[in-house]
């Protein structure tokens, strides 16, 4: 590690031993009364001296205090707040516990409202509410995370029916989905159609779009922070559900009558296999399948230690056959894909000051594809066969150590080491024909590595009253052996926030974030046939550089309005001037690549109701995204394909009782970008060529799709279990929004030999109902 790293590490470290303004603290955990669940984000609140702190993704909480007399409020939205009047003369620890607010209460008692978005610095971030997510209009009734994330201003889903995102401008690989702390290189199923985050098992969702603090990065355009419930540590609870696609199954609860151990299990897959059993031979391996399983463990070793275990294990599974009517060729493929992720989590309270979480942690995606081809040799009389088999994949090895320390009422630290050793194979292929002894192998079939090494160190600084900052530095070396390519990166990290009233606050950020690792995808073959490699000196590490500028004004006690303006660039974005050879690895992946530059800026709006009968979001986004190469598009800039000029998302949610609701989604946006041909020319054989120079100098038709839903339950107390129906229409106006544009050639048929190109568009106008029946006990 070179010298200059190891000092800034070093430096950044030993910034936190400073002497304390007061002698005593607050700490402790912030837990929902009903089940024991940690709340993110509780504020806790001084308000004699207008300072606050917030509990952290385990629910902890530090904050100092005078040896006097003193309120402390404690809050967060949807819950009742505490306000305890007390006296403290030495450090003390307490467990705090909120009650949700009943829906008749919501208009009597303003309790539930949270400061949490007025007083944090941090600007560009979102703390989506899970309720609002889990009574979404979802297809096919499959709730799902990221869908529920693309109404969000700024965030586009790319195609309609894809479960990536898009954001500011930036590329689908550029976000930093962590699930429990741990990354996730492909958060997709079906071919992109569902992400595998579902809400039913869901704690808490952190998106940052800017602002991004610095123990966070690795990606440049944003973080999605999901993390899964720990268990109800009061009783066993679960539900069980089936709708057209899919069947699962959750259950969570204390283990022992101790509470000190709780557990948390999510199980999903479809079932069309399961009924597949009843049909012919030759029928039973045609039925794609996918599968998600989560499981949590929590145990409570002391007052001051916690140990939390975290799997997640998903995978598609996609076979096929091909044959003619008199079977004398019959071809089986076999497609996998799936991600595995662990963790393993030491939670300690060194002191009332320090708390400290040590991590470690593995993640892997995963492609393979195995393909049988056997046909009838008449002249031999006999069977041969050819084999072919095909892998990817990308792995990380974690192991991180974070703290956070609260030094006085004016400075918060939070300080650490993450270290992350990444494996990643871009292609191995080995194929056998016609039973022949030798086979042909292309790509590396062992493993390559990189290592990624990071120290970071934030102060959320409260200057005084009415300005606080968020200031942070991130120091990363990264090294690539095979490429002898070591740089170190230094990452400034700024968030500042200033109270105008008790209603309105102006923040700002300035942000440097860089990327190590890129995905390459195939527009032809398309998903899953990604692979994920890392940077090289020729195609170094990317990196971006963002300013934000935030407005949130809170009024009529249950709504916020916010507004965002930011300002974005990007070095060494990458671009693949044709389609990578997934099945030939004996070409150079660089080989296909261009480096440039990214711009984007734009504004952003958002309405939220976070309680009351009616609750939901409205958003409006304006944006604009271009992309330079020097060799593409005759050196001149161009758009970024999913990038949409204006976009109008309204999210509703109106809850007829406590536990009926009817909901809806409707978004309205501008096309986006697809390349068409500018021209055509004949060649020197007088073909003609179609001119491709201009790049996505196409603008779709405007997208527009509206989808209703809603829920209605019964409750059966004699039975201990309610049933609950979930309804969807998704497309109610069957809108034919565009998933793909392009040209082809048609002849004339009244005169051989002659024709034309037309440009095409292919839409799926299909108004999907769908269903789910839902038992709780």
């Amino acid at each position: 590690m070179r010298i200059k790293h190891i000092l800034i590490t070093i430096f950044l470290l030993n910034s936190v031993f400073v002497f304390s303004q007061y002698d005593y603290r607050i700490f402790g955990y912030i837990t929902d009364k009903k089940n024991g669940e940690p709340i993110v984000g509780a504020q806790i609140y001084l308000p004699d001296w207008q300072t606050e702190t917030f509990s952290n993704n385990y629910g902890y909480f530090s904050i100092s205090v005078p040896p006097q007399d003193f309120v402390i409020i404690y809050s967060f939205n949807g819950y009742k707040k505490i306000i305890d009047s007390v006296y403290i003369d030495q450090d003390t620890q307490v467990n705090i516990k909120l009650s949700k607010i009943k829906l008749d209460e919501t208009f009597l008692d303003n309790s539930r409202k949270s400061q949490s978005d007025l007083s944090n610095p941090i600007g560009g971030k979102i703390d989506v509410p899970i309720s609002l997510l889990k009574e979404y209009p979802y297809l096919l009734s499959e709730p799902d995370i990221i869908k529920g994330l693309q109404s969000l201003p700024g965030i586009t889903p790319g195609n309609e029916w894809g479960s990536n995102l898009y954001v500011r401008g930036g590329g689908s690989d550029q976000n930093l989905m962590l699930l429990d702390g741990v990354p996730v290189y492909n958060g997709t199923h079906l071919f992109g159609f569902y992400s595998i985050f579902q809400p039913d098992i869901t704690n808490s969702i952190q998106v940052y779009k800017a602002g991004f603090p610095a123990r966070y990065g690795g990606r440049l355009s944003s973080i999605v922070d999901i993390t899964t419930n720990e268990g109800d540590a009061k009783e066993i609870n679960g539900t069980a559900s089936m709708s057209f696609l899919l069947a699962k199954f959750s259950i969570q609860g204390p283990i022992g009558s101790s509470q000190n151990t709780t557990f948390s299990l999510g199980m999903r897959r479809t079932y069309y296999d399961a009924l597949s059993l009843f049909a012919a031979n030759d029928q039973k391996l045609k039925i794609f399948k996918l599968s998600d399983y989560n499981f949590k463990l929590k145990h409570k070793i002391s007052k001051h230690d916690y140990l939390i275990a975290s799997v997640y294990a998903g995978r598609d599974f996609w076979p096929q056959i091909y044959s003619d009517s008199a079977k004398i060729t019959e071809n089986y493929i076999e497609t996998k894909y799936g991600n595995i992720s662990s963790v393993v989590k030491w939670n300690h309270i060194f002191s009332p000051k320090l708390f400290s979480n040590i991590s470690t942690g593995f993640t892997r995606y995963k492609v393979t594809l195995s393909e049988e081809q056997k046909y009838f040799d008449s002249l031999n009389n006999d069977y041969k066969i050819s084999d072919y088999f095909y892998k990817n994949g990308v792995a990380d090895a974690i192991l991180n150590g974070d703290f956070e320390y609260s030094h006085s009422t004016k400075h918060f630290f939070r300080f650490g080491v993450q270290s992350v050793l990444h494996f990643f194979n871009p292609g191995y292929s080995l194929q056998n024909v016609d039973n022949k002894a030798e086979t042909y192998e292309s790509g590396v079939k062992s493993w390559q590595n990189s290592i990624e090494i990071a120290s970071y160190f934030e102060d959320d600084y409260k200057i005084n009253n009415s300005l606080k900052a968020n200031v942070g530095l991130r120091s990363v070396y990264y090294s690539y052996k095979k490429f002898n390519y070591n740089p170190v990166l230094i990452e400034p990290r700024f968030n500042l926030r200033y109270i105008l009233s008790k209603t309105i606050t102006i923040k700002t950020s300035y942000t440097r974030m860089h990327q190590t690792m890129f995905l390459l995808t195939n527009s032809g073959i398309g998903f899953p046939f990604n692979f994920w490699v890392s940077a090289t000196k020729n195609f170094p590490v990317q990196a971006s550089d963002q300013f934000n500028l935030s407005i949130v004004k809170e009024y009529d006690k249950d709504y916020q309005f916010s507004v965002d303006v930011f300002y974005k660039t990007m070095n060494n974005v990458l671009y693949a001037k044709e389609n990578p050879a997934f099945f030939d690895n004996s070409l150079d992946w660089q080989s296909i690549l261009e480096k440039g530059k990214a711009k984007s800026y734009g504004f952003e709006m958002i309405i939220f109701k976070k309680s009351g009968y009616l609750t939901g979001w409205t958003g409006y986004t304006l944006a604009f995204a271009d992309r330079k190469f020097e060799n593409l598009n005759l050196g001149k800039a161009f758009p970024f394909s999913f990038n949409r000029r204006h976009t109008i998302n309204a999210v509703l949610n109106y809850r007829i009782t406590e536990k009926n609701s009817i909901f809806m989604n409707l978004t309205l946006a501008s096309g986006r970008y697809f390349t068409i041909p500018g021209g055509k020319f004949n060649d020197i054989d007088g073909n003609i060529v179609l001119d491709y120079t201009s790049l996505n100098n196409f603008k779709g038709p405007i997208f527009h799709r509206l989808d209703i839903g809603g829920i209605f339950e019964r409750q059966n107390t004699e039975r201990y279990v309610d049933r609950q129906i979930f309804f969807t229409l998704y497309n109610v106006l069957l809108a034919k929004n565009p998933i793909a544009i392009y040209s082809d050639y048609v002849p004339n048929a009244n005169n051989p030999g002659t024709g034309s190109y037309k440009v095409y568009k292919i839409s799926i106008p299909v108004f999907i109902p769908g269903i789910s029946y839902i038992l709780k006990f």
